[in-house]
């Protein structure tokens, strides 16, 4: 009897600490997974475009705007190097397939990547809306003449600017200005021209 007695509390005690280490092992694996303050901060310089960031504002380019290598040679301009494919051809057949060939080029690739991102890019004003001494809506575009001459330029190289609340002087017909603001990966139309990127401008300042 004196043996069972001694044997039994030291079952108990193997048997605690066997649950003990039960437990830690539980705990074990969450702090493992958990990521370290190293891993954070990798994964914070994993963004493309963080060595363009300044205060949390991405300084963005013409070129940052298209997808590596460029933009392609699209639909339209094949069709338009055809004899009989041109603008100056007035057979409806020609004009008609033009027009396709435009709809479809129109959607030029976007760089998803920015979507969401707060910019600040410049470019010349092509007002749409606005009361002859602020302007509330335009297109954002990289150089003189986009979007008034034929073709306008690929979606992809131009910017539609919603100023919101913003007041912006009017900066007249291809006025050069900042734009800063959120930058959205979307497409919208006007009579001007198909614009791949929207810009929810924080502010507009005259390009100097």
């Amino acid at each position: 009897m004196k043996h069972t007695r001694t044997c039994l509390p030291l079952c108990l005690l193997g048997a605690v600490l066997a649950l003990s280490a039960c437990k830690q092992d539980t705990a074990t694996p969450s702090s493992a997974n958990a990521p370290s303050a190293s891993e954070n901060q990798r994964t914070e310089t994993n963004d493309p475009w963080s060595d363009k960031t300044v205060d949390g504002v991405v300084q963005i380019k013409w070129e940052d705007l298209m997808p590596a290598g460029g933009n392609p040679e699209t639909l339209y301009d094949k069709v338009s190097k055809r004899s009989l494919m041109t603008t100056e051809n007035d057979d409806p057949f020609s004009q008609a397939v033009l027009a396709v060939a435009r709809t479809i080029s129109d959607r030029a690739p976007v760089v998803e990547s920015l979507n969401g991102k707060r910019v600040r890019m410049a470019g010349l004003v092509v007002p749409l809306e606005g009361d002859g001494e602020t302007v509330s809506e335009f297109l954002l575009v990289a150089y003189y003449g986009a979007c008034i001459h034929v073709p306008p330029p690929p979606a992809n190289q131009i910017v539609y600017v919603k100023t919101g609340q913003v007041r912006v002087d009017e900066p007249g017909l291809f006025g050069s200005v900042w734009v800063t603001g959120k930058l959205l990966t979307d497409y919208t139309r006007s009579e001007v021209g198909d614009a791949g990127y929207i810009i929810e401008a924080e502010k507009v300042e005259p390009y100097e």
